[in-house]
């Protein structure tokens, strides 16, 4: 005879060992739970990222507008410093104050065109398009 005890039926009283169908709901479960956590940490983030970019940008706004004003109060007192030091008319004073800013202004205008002749995002856009070919390789030969 064996050692071992003869296996009783319990008749169902005994607390049964979760299926399969139950340890899956009990995971997907617990999966949902993280990724809802995650995603109203990142809804938070995010409201608190928008909330100190509008404060930057409402600074930066504000902040250039009183740049330009005292721009502008320096190009008047440079006109009239130059015109009274130098005897000059001020309106020829101020054009060619104008035609300064005009000769700087093209000077930038063309160093940026020369630094920006490559369209943004090249290298992803090439490497989306060799992508593109070679899964219409695939298909072709797939078809085939």
């Amino acid at each position: 005879m064996s050692d071992r005890p003869a296996p009783q039926d319990s008749g169902g009283s005994s607390p049964a060992s979760p299926g399969i169908g139950e340890s899956a709901t009990g995971i997907l479960s617990t999966v949902l739970d993280y990724i809802h956590a995650r995603l109203e940490l990142l809804a938070l983030e995010t409201r608190e990222a928008k909330d100190a970019l509008l404060g930057r940008l409402v600074c930066g706004v504000v902040g250039g507008f009183f740049l330009l004003v005292a721009y502008a109060a320096l190009c008047v007192g440079a006109v009239g410093w130059l015109s009274k030091r130098q005897g000059w008319p001020w309106p020829l004073t101020t054009f060619g104050l104008a035609g300064l800013h005009l000769f700087i202004a093209a000077l930038l205008l063309v160093a940026v065109r020369r630094r920006f002749t490559q369209p943004p995002f090249r290298d992803s856009l090439r490497e989306l398009e060799e992508d593109r070919n070679w899964l219409r390789r695939h298909r072709k030969r797939d078809r085939a």
